[in-house]
């Protein structure tokens, strides 16, 4: 993060000030990203969502008591990760977790040191990573798609990750810790729960906090809201941006 930010971010910031003003079209992934770009640079970007495709789905049925949490992306430091595994472990006997990684930036190192600590755990598992074409597909199987990020950069604090869309037409319930974008989208939806913070001890109060009614409603939520939380509208705002641009051209 120190290295970013003196060496790669005022270099970012300089590319952005001369060269946004310049382009044709802008785009990024939600509203609040869009807002601040307007504020810093002038320009007003249009919102296209790293949403994914509507997939034809149902949501699963519970396996009995067991609450069956899931968490796909890269093993990334940083990622809270580990959160997820500790916050299993030591909630009740309902949860297990299961985590679908895809190493990072060519190197395994992070993603081995995972599997080491997942090997004391009898709730935890780690899977190889799935195609992002399959993924919703496999996710159909679990029952609560969760995710912790502490809000270290301004990405992070204004996050909208392309997997609550993945969690979404997997049609799963979400559970996640609290940023701007998505807090909005779980609560207008009715899609899960947000925790209090990014600790250990906030997702367990959060997941023991859940019945099983509460998860197959947020299940339900998801089912009701793919089609308006698929790429198909974000897709219609490309295309009517693309289209102007080759307007304005011609």
């Amino acid at each position: 993060m120190l290295s970013w930010r003196l060496l790669v971010s005022p270099y970012m910031w300089s590319v952005c000030r001369r060269y946004l003003p310049r382009a044709a079209a802008v785009t990024t992934v939600n509203r609040s990203i869009a807002d601040l770009y307007e504020r810093e640079f002038g320009v007003r970007p249009e919102v296209v969502r790293n949403s994914t495709r509507y997939r034809e789905s149902v949501p699963s049925p519970l396996d009995g008591d067991r609450i069956r949490l899931v968490h796909s992306g890269g093993a990334v430091p940083g990622r809270s990760i580990e959160t997820m595994i500790d916050a299993v472990d030591v909630s009740d006997e309902r949860f297990t977790l299961d985590l679908y990684l895809v190493g990072a930036y060519g190197s395994d190192s992070y993603l081995d040191r995972l599997r080491d600590r997942v090997e004391r755990s009898d709730r935890v598992r780690i899977h190889p990573p799935v195609a992002p074409d399959d993924l919703p597909a496999t996710l159909n199987s679990y029952d609560l798609g969760v995710f912790i990020l502490p809000p270290r950069t301004t990405n992070h604090r204004l996050m909208l990750p392309n997997k609550l869309f993945d969690f979404v037409q997997a049609r799963l319930g979400l559970v996640f810790s609290p940023a701007v974008e998505t807090d909005a989208l779980i609560t207008r939806y009715g899609l899960g729960v947000t925790t209090d913070g990014f600790a250990v001890d906030d997702l367990v109060r959060a997941l023991e906090g859940l019945t099983a009614e509460q998860v197959l409603e947020f299940k339900a939520a998801a089912h009701r809201a793919a089609h308006e939380l698929s790429s198909e509208h974000d897709l219609d705002v490309l295309r009517r941006t693309v289209q102007r641009v080759l307007a304005e051209v011609g």
